[in-house]
């Protein structure tokens, strides 16, 4: 059985002895031939294109085909080819003279681009519907196949026309070996896989997810018409974007902002992105300690540990700095992006004291993502709290950051419902399991590799983990042409770097390239709110490292995710 290039018959060929002497040539060739079925040549002496109905490649040489189905007939020097239904097309150029100019250029092709070849290119006609008897000058009988032919194999065709192109040629001797057959296949229609590289993918991304959404444009006509909202909305929604609108819009207004969250990252990177005056940036905590520091009161924080401090200790002792500081003055606008992270009634009593006139009658917005409470700051009841000061409340579906693929995963590791609607497409997620340190540290270092060679930038590249550096694969560097720069303490990429972060100290942040090493335990909830916040930071490619202990926590959150799926449909 002889190999056809493609496999089968495309849809769009029409004519049927084209059909049908391509299930001969598949069924009575010997395998040491190769068929490839509609071959176009652009180097045509007389034609900017050509096509060629059959190539045959195989050990008596290479033969070019030109089929003709119906009839077959010639008026006042017009040929005339009449199809099944009747009918009619008309060429100056015969059959013959149509399939010799193209073998032609076949061959001058062929010497050109294939070294290896030295054998010959032979031609034939083929009218499988019709006895073709007719003779001149212009016709050669002895290249024809016709309906009397039906009855004989194939094979003996292609030896007969050998046989006639041998002489001709003065070729007796000319055989093909399977490698010269293998390297004409090649320059005529060899394998290729040319895709679009990530750099350009990630490009493309970043473009088709920069507008903001008509949802979004709803939410900023909710907060012009009222002076309380909360904005809710999972990863990827546009909250920081929109915290970062709605404070520009009010500094316009003339009115004094704060724009405070809980990540010291997400605010120095804020403090870049809005340059206005008017707006105060800075993470809650970093605002307590600089007024505590402005009152002297700094001796009187308590020496506890960090969460109590950060938690007690902070809000109680800026409450006391407020008062006796005689230069502050409320904002007149309080803006809290993170809002998850800052829901205990200490800070609620700090930002009671901040905004002009309270909470309950001053001009607020909160924009929070419950499922991404990373620092668990969300304290029982404190929603009821907020509730009591009618805020209007506006709710964001529709994710702006991720692409569907990383969005939808992102649920999966998690198990959590998909409620928000991706709009660009991108790569899949790839996921590796690794069996021990040294296996993920091979498997990371080969996809960074990969990546870095498909034209992206090193600091395009962020690679997060549960644990700090010292604690993480990354300990001991990946093997990489690029070094590795914690960012940790920053979140600012370092120019011809590769990123390295703790998962919270990238939380609000996003990057085009992200990996997550280091999963284990996915069903804890601890790791469960690092991997919702650790997976939903990519804009183009997320890669996640999973230990392989860890499948059977994988297929429930898998079970989670699909139960969550059917009750949304």
């Amino acid at each position: 059985m002889a190999r056809m290039i493609p496999a089968t018959v495309s849809d769009n060929t029409v004519s049927s002895a084209e059909r049908k002497l391509f299930a001969l040539f598949q069924a009575q060739l010997s395998p040491g031939w190769t068929v490839l079925h509609s071959l176009g040549v652009a180097s045509h002496a007389k034609k900017p294109w050509a096509e060629i109905d059959f190539v045959l490649i195989g050990p008596d040489g290479v033969y070019c085909l030109e089929a003709k189905g119906g009839g077959v007939s010639r008026h006042n020097g017009i040929w005339q080819f009449t199809d099944r239904y009747g009918n009619i097309s008309t060429k100056l150029e015969g059959p013959f003279e149509q399939v010799g100019s193209a073998s032609a250029a076949l061959y001058r092709f062929l010497t050109e681009h294939c070294r290896a070849f030295q054998g010959f290119v032979g031609y034939g006609v083929m009218m499988p519907d019709i006895v073709f008897q007719e003779e001149g000058p212009d016709i050669e009988l002895d290249v024809v196949y016709d309906a009397t032919n039906a009855e004989r194999s194939m094979q003996e065709y292609i030896g007969r026309l050998a046989a006639y192109w041998r002489k001709r040629l003065k070729r007796k001797g000319c055989v093909l070996s399977p490698n010269e057959c293998n390297s004409v296949l090649d320059a005529l229609r060899g394998d290729f896989d040319f895709h679009t590289p990530l750099s350009r993918v990630a490009q493309d991304v970043c473009d088709e997810l920069l507008s903001l959404t008509t949802e979004q444009y709803k939410a900023l006509d909710t907060m012009q018409e009222n002076p309380r909202c909360i904005i809710k909305g999972g990863a990827g929604t546009g909250k920081t974007l929109l915290a970062a609108e709605e404070a520009r819009r009010a500094a316009r207004e003339n009115k004094r902002v704060l724009l405070c969250c809980y990540s010291p990252n997400l605010a120095a990177f804020l403090k870049c992105a809005v340059a206005e005056e008017k707006i105060e940036i800075e993470s809650l905590h970093q605002l307590m300690y600089r007024y505590i520091s402005a009152s002297s009161l700094t001796s009187s924080l308590p020496n506890a540990e960090e969460h109590y401090l950060f938690e007690v200790g902070y809000p109680q002792t800026c409450l006391e700095a407020l008062t006796q500081l005689d230069d502050f003055r409320p904002f007149d606008t309080l803006i809290v992006d993170e809002a998850q992270d800052l829901m205990l009634d200490t800070y609620l009593d700090v930002f009671d004291v901040l905004v002009k006139d309270g909470l309950e009658r001053g001009t607020w917005r909160f924009f929070s993502d419950p499922k991404q409470n990373v620092f668990k700051g969300i304290q029982q009841g404190i929603h009821e709290r907020l509730k009591r000061y009618y805020p209007a409340i506006a709710t964001l579906h529709i994710n702006c950051r991720n692409t569907r693929p990383i969005a939808v995963n992102a649920a999966l590791l998690c198990g959590l419902a998909p409620d928000d609607v991706a709009r660009a497409g991108g790569p899949e997620v790839e996921m590796y399991w690794f069996r021990d340190r040294s296996h993920e540290r091979r498997m990371l270092s080969k996809f960074v590799n990969r990546v870095l060679s498909e034209g992206l930038r090193p600091e395009q590249i962020t690679i997060l983990s549960p644990y700090r550096l010292a604690g993480s694969v990354v300990a001991h560097g990946i093997d990489c042409p690029r070094s590795v720069a914690d960012i940790t303490a920053s979140g600012s990429p370092v120019c011809g770097c590769i990123g390295f972060s703790t998962i919270s100290g990238f939380k609000g942040l996003e990057g085009d390239v992200v990996a997550v090493v280091d999963l284990n335990q996915l069903l804890s909830p601890e790791m469960t709110s690092f991997v919702y916040v650790a997976a939903s930071r990519p804009r183009v490619l997320l890669s996640v490292f999973i230990d392989e202990q860890s499948r059977s926590d994988f297929e429930q959150r898998s079970r989670e995710f699909g139960e969550q799926v059917a009750v949304v449909s």
